[in-house]
């Protein structure tokens, strides 16, 4: 509820819009384990959320690795693998040093 409320006092702050993509992932991770289709269909609804609150951090803060890692985490808690690659795969073309790029190709 904190965080909602930080979102809601700062709506264009990308630290907010990512707590709370953080606590709709945790809290989908939490509610997984118990099993059933409930709480399947619960994580993916948590985790498309997540997904929009990290899309619009990084689309405020766009250089934000953690971001990007983030938002590729949901990506791929939603079930969308090829789209986590490829947020990844951007953000490190587009923002990493060339020494960060020579090590992660290694």
């Amino acid at each position: 509820k904190a965080k909602k409320e930080a979102l809601a006092t700062a709506p264009e702050s990308a630290l907010a819009r990512a707590l709370v993509g953080d606590a709709y992932l945790a809290r989908g991770a939490q509610n997984a384990p118990s099993g059933g289709a409930s709480a399947s269909a619960d994580f993916k609804a948590r985790a498309e959320k997540a997904k929009k609150h990290f899309e619009s951090a990084l689309a405020l803060r766009p250089f934000d690795s953690r971001l990007a890692l983030a938002l590729s985490e949901a990506q791929r808690a939603c079930g969308e693998s090829d789209a986590a690659i490829q947020t990844l795969r951007v953000h490190l073309e587009t923002y990493a040093s060339a020494e960060t790029r020579a090590r992660v190709a290694c």
